[in-house]
């Protein structure tokens, strides 16, 4: 734990970051006290990661209405993972991150995203940095084949344990079967959101447990 350090370390923090191009930076400071974001920094590969302009992505977030870059499915599974995760400092996940291309249409691109969060003295959450990275279908396989929920975290409980290529093929269908919509207006749909219910209270009770 530590105490906030003071904005010109921010500013070298920022400076070097601006320089790299081959690592997506995504910087939230947070006010603990009065529980609101105070400041945002990205650098210029994170807007090339979600297909956006830097200045799109910059004001999307300032109104609270950050790109979502997974379909519905994955990324409720995402924030899911998070908060059961809450306890963690840093968290490694791999994720399939989809864009839009003017001249190709829906992309996706396979990628690492380290989440750490720094804390002040009381143990308050005042700082999260997210590094992003692309990443080989050799790479997402191997991280799928040691820890099945590093890789799209709870998907597998639905029963998707897809590999890198077919993830990269799929990705179009996937937009449009995976959107809220279509999972409760189909079978299949609604079995994968049954079956992420399942695992999702097994694995609250299971924290509840632990903490009696």
């Amino acid at each position: 734990s530590s105490c906030p350090p003071d904005s010109s370390m921010y500013w070298l923090e920022e400076d070097m970051w601006n320089k790299n191009e081959q690592v997506a930076f995504l910087r939230i400071l947070w006010d603990p006290v009065n529980h609101r974001r105070t400041d945002f920094f990205t650098n210029d590969m994170m807007p090339r990661l979600c297909g956006i302009h830097k200045e799109e992505l910059v004001t999307r977030f300032a109104s609270h209405d950050a790109p979502m870059c997974m379909t519905d499915l994955e990324f409720i599974c995402y924030i899911i993972d998070d908060v059961l995760n809450c306890d963690k400092k840093t968290l490694v996940r791999y994720f399939r991150y989809g864009y839009w291309n003017d001249e190709l249409g829906p992309r996706c691109v396979l990628v690492q995203h380290i989440k750490d969060k720094q804390l002040d003295w009381k143990g308050r959450s005042y700082c999260t940095k997210h590094y992003m990275r692309a990443v080989s279908a050799e790479e997402f396989d191997e991280a799928q084949r040691r820890d099945p929920n590093c890789t799209r975290p709870l998907m597998w409980s639905t029963g998707d344990l897809r590999r890198a290529d077919e993830l990269s093929r799929d990705y179009k269908i996937d937009r449009e079967q995976e959107c809220m919509e279509n999972l409760l207006a189909t079978e299949e749909g609604r079995l994968k959101l049954q079956l992420l219910e399942e695992q999702v209270k097994f694995q609250v009770s299971q924290m509840v447990q632990h903490f009696r």
